[in-house]
């Protein structure tokens, strides 16, 4: 087990915490780029696996008895909603 309120405050930074007008544009750049170059895509998707990875095991430590299934929603859940895509 892990240090739950570490955890908990990574876990609300992700979600919560609104990036900036330049961090917003450069990403629909990013995003736009991912499309057409496969060089960026690969680190594109190293990158989320990352994060996944990263998240699955705090949610993990958080509910040590949720399903992979349930833990790999909530992953999604918290991806989706934090714009980190």
């Amino acid at each position: 087990m892990g240090d739950r309120e570490g955890i908990l405050a990574w876990i609300e930074r992700i979600g919560i915490d609104e990036p900036s007008h330049e961090n917003r544009r450069m990403m629909c750049e990013f995003v736009a780029t991912v499309g057409c170059n496969p060089i960026i895509a690969e680190i594109n998707r190293k990158a989320d696996v990352r994060l996944r990875t990263s998240l699955g095991a705090a949610l993990a430590s958080l509910a040590p008895g949720a399903s992979p299934q349930d833990r790999s929603t909530v992953v999604d859940f918290i991806i989706t909603m934090s714009g980190e895509w």
